[in-house]
């Protein structure tokens, strides 16, 4: 295809899908897989813009101005949003590639064929991932089923909420003033909204899309149970946009032009996790007089409307760069400071390394006090330049930790680590924690 046939492909292909699932919203009040029977979106009792929406997915905007768990039925969130999901995703790769074609291709009419491009984006890149990632991502505790949404008794029973009050025909009452008249209704019951969000919450993140089932998205429970649930995806968040800086590098025949745009992103990103992290650490100097500070109870800072579950630094994505860089994910005070190790080490075939020996933590990293253990760890050799590992370090309180991890040789001399430390059963008040190590070979 010509570039003008490839971006019309894209059109017509964006068009004709996005007027499929505009109609599965509006109809979504007859079709099946709806047992909370929801009127279709944009309809008296329904009133979300199915056609804001529909627009946003197929752009891979995923702007919800709505609120999925009340709006939109399990067929729509599948067949319509999830679909949109993948397709956005795979479209915006497709570009992506067309582009980098342009760049290689110097006595060429054409820059592939969108269909082909579509395709191969969703069979290779984009599903094998989503079929493993919904799969661990339900092992956490995330719901994956076609249930109606159940009902639980509240506990306590004096909460009450004011509402307009409505006639017999469900018209809401005004006063002389034209005001509407408010009443007080008692909550006595909570309803508990869940459906098949893992599939939905897999390609959420792995197709940098946003549009979670539920309208708190990963901060959800449903969607983002454990510490490991929250790794997960914010690793998948970005390892499409990482790695197709990668592909550049491969597909130009001069990698060191991808590793320039991936600096480029890096720096970027990291001045606005800096600058992000520096202001919600801070607090609110508005709010005189409130306990701000970082204690045992409460990670401090600016916390409104935050993963209250995970901490600032995990809400913001920390991961800072150095030597030794540890990052609290969990609600503590520590700092940076430094981490020794030495290690004995048996290799078997010439992949497969064996390492045991001893680590020293100084004060203020994992612990109020310098902490030292045994560890242990094993290593495999993938290729030249990757090697995958993991480590367990013994320990109680605040140590003790099983971290596994993906090193990376660009060059002879250097070598980048970046891992996750997960505290054991021994270390529940522990830190969870990024590692990202960086090291020069000086011989």
């Amino acid at each position: 295809m010509r570039w003008t046939e490839y971006a019309l492909s894209i059109v017509w292909y964006s068009v004709v899908s996005g007027i499929i699932l505009y109609l599965i919203q509006r109809l979504q009040g007859v079709l099946p897989f709806n047992p909370q029977d929801l009127a279709g979106v944009d309809v008296a009792a329904n009133t979300g813009s199915s056609f804001n929406s529909a627009v946003s997915f197929i752009t891979n905007t995923n702007w919800q101005s709505y609120v999925p768990e009340v709006t939109m039925s399990y067929l729509t969130q599948m067949a319509g949003l999830s679909y949109h999901n993948f397709a956005s995703a795979a479209t915006g790769i497709a570009i992506a590639i067309a582009f980098m074609r342009g760049i290689v291709r110097k006595e060429s009419d054409t820059i592939g064929n969108f269909w082909v491009d579509f395709v191969r984006a969703n069979l290779y890149v984009l599903l094998p991932f989503c079929l493993i990632g919904a799969m661990l991502l339900v092992s956490q505790g995330v719901v994956q089923n076609f249930n109606a949404y159940d009902s639980a008794t509240l506990v306590d029973k004096t909460i009450s909420v004011e509402v307009d009050k409505k006639d017999a025909d469900g018209n809401v009452i005004t006063d002389a003033d034209g005001e509407n008249v408010k009443e007080t209704n008692a909550v006595t019951t909570q309803t508990i909204a869940q459906g098949p969000v893992a599939s939905q919450e897999a390609i959420k993140m792995w197709g940098t899309n946003g549009g979670g089932f539920f309208n708190a998205n990963s901060a959800h429970p449903f969607e983002n149970p454990t510490p490991f649930s929250n790794v997960l995806q914010l690793f998948a968040i970005f390892a499409i946009s990482a790695g197709l800086t990668y592909t550049l590098g491969r597909m130009t025949g001069l990698q060191r032009h991808g590793w320039a745009v991936f600096a480029a992103m890096s720096v970027l990103f990291f001045v606005g996790v800096f600058v992000t992290y520096w202001a919600e650490a801070r607090g609110n100097p508005m709010l005189a007089g409130v306990d701000q500070t970082a204690s045992a109870t409460q990670s401090g800072g600016n916390f409104e409307g935050k993963e209250v579950r995970f901490g600032i630094a995990s809400s913001v994505f920390a991961v800072v760069a150095g030597t030794n860089v540890f990052i609290p994910v969990r609600n503590r005070t520590y700092n940076i400071g430094s981490y020794s190790y030495v290690n004995a080490s048996k290799t078997f075939n010439e992949k497969t390394r064996l390492t045991a020996g001893g680590y020293f933590y100084s004060k203020n990293v994992v612990a109020s006090s310098s902490r030292g253990g045994a560890q242990f760890g094993v290593e495999h050799t993938v290729n030249s330049k990757f090697i995958v590992a993991a480590d367990y370090l013994t320990g109680k309180h605040a140590n003790g930790y099983f971290t596994p991890g993906v090193f990376y040789k660009p060059t002879p001399k250097v070598t980048g680590y970046f891992g996750y430390s997960i505290g054991n059963d021994n270390a529940r008040g522990g830190n969870s924690f990024f590692l990202f190590e960086i090291g020069y070979n000086f011989n």
